[in-house]
């Protein structure tokens, strides 16, 4: 399964690790939004860091515009993309010293979709601004994208944009969706099939104290970064509670849905989008053109938390092997060849 990762590299490096450890994914390169939560460069090397932790220092990488497709728009507050910038320090990731980044999401959009045999899942875990700067530049490569997995916006539940912007009147509104409404309005307007992961979806995962404490007790390297990420937000809180009460599997069960959509009962719905604020709003649906596949409801979802933690632990473990493997037959090539080549010149004799 070819796929693009579009993100802002919060809680999305969970899914990160998730992509680049599953058998299943080809992932050809990742996109940093620079409407979210983190700055675009900083984004991308932390990404870059991330990559190499996983055996894959070479990983195509690209950051994109800094400013929303429109002036209405909810940025993330100075404070919350501050602590994001620095969320992988004191974590033991060493840097990527030659990562492979460039400064145009996208034009890497662009090149992975061309060079790519078959068409390409986008998974969109951010803010729209790359995915709808793309629509807008190349209209024509639409046909190369496979479908857009979207983790945004809020149907039949509330909003979650005044845990960070208390004063804001509009409780139904999602906050990838308010850093850039227009965006969303023209992705949705794009008719590229949407798979939207709303948190109509993610509010029924919410972080528990058992998953909290299991992750605690892994030994795995990409699982104890996992843990490490869970531990600094959880400090960001008041009290446990807090984190317990409001922090749900966002980013990465959109990432898990892209791969495994069966784990999902889905509703083709028809949504109009408020491209002042970013408020989506279930209208008359009259035909399939136009309709937005939702993610509504999560088989099993009491059971999930674990069940997710089991499946990366083994992913994660496999992973690692394949390096190690990988590894070794290089170093034998690199050994071998003198003495193939001796070999083959003493049998001509």
């Amino acid at each position: 399964m070819p796929i693009i990762l579009d993100n802002d590299a919060a809680d999305d490096l969970i899914g990160l690790i998730d992509l680049i450890s599953n058998p299943k994914v080809n992932l050809l390169g990742v996109t940093i939004v620079g409407t979210g939560e983190v700055d675009g460069l900083t984004g991308a090397q932390n990404v870059a860091d991330v990559c190499q932790f996983l055996g894959k220092p070479a990983m195509p990488i690209a950051y994109g515009n800094n400013k929303p497709c429109d002036i209405n728009a909810l940025p993330f507050p100075d404070d919350v993309r501050q602590s994001v910038n620095h969320f992988l320090q004191g974590k033991g990731i060493p840097k990527n010293q030659t990562p492979n980044i460039t400064d145009s999401a996208v034009l890497l959009i662009k090149k992975l979709l061309i060079q790519s045999q078959r068409k390409v899942t986008i998974i969109a875990t951010g803010p729209l601004t790359n995915v709808a700067e793309f629509i807008i530049q190349y209209p024509t490569l639409k046909e190369k994208i496979e479908k857009i997995v979207i983790m945004g916006g809020a149907i039949d539940v509330k909003g979650n944009v005044q845990a960070l912007h208390p004063n804001s009147k509009e409780e139904h509104v999602e906050l990838n969706f308010a850093a850039d409404p227009a965006a969303v309005d023209l992705v949705f307007k794009s008719q590229v099939p949407i798979l939207l992961v709303p948190l109509d979806l993610t509010n029924q995962v919410p972080i528990t104290k058992e998953f909290y404490q299991a992750l605690a007790r892994q030994k795995q390297p990409g699982l104890i970064l996992i843990h490490q990420l869970y531990a600094d937000l959880l400090k960001s809180c008041r009290d446990e509670n807090e984190f317990f009460e409001n922090f749900c599997l966002w980013d990465p069960l959109a990432v898990r849905v892209a791969i495994e959509p069966q784990l999902v009962v889905t509703e083709k719905v028809a949504l109009s989008v408020d491209a002042q604020t970013g408020r989506i709003d279930r209208e008359k649906l009259q035909s399939k053109t136009g309709s937005i596949d939702a993610a509504m409801h999560l088989h099993h979802k009491e059971k999930f938390l674990m069940s997710y933690l089991e499946t990366l632990k083994k992913q994660l473990m496999d992973h690692q092997v394949k390096i190690s493997q990988r590894t070794v037959i290089q170093n034998q090539q690199f050994i071998d060849p003198p003495q193939a080549s001796l070999e083959s010149s003493l049998q001509f004799k």
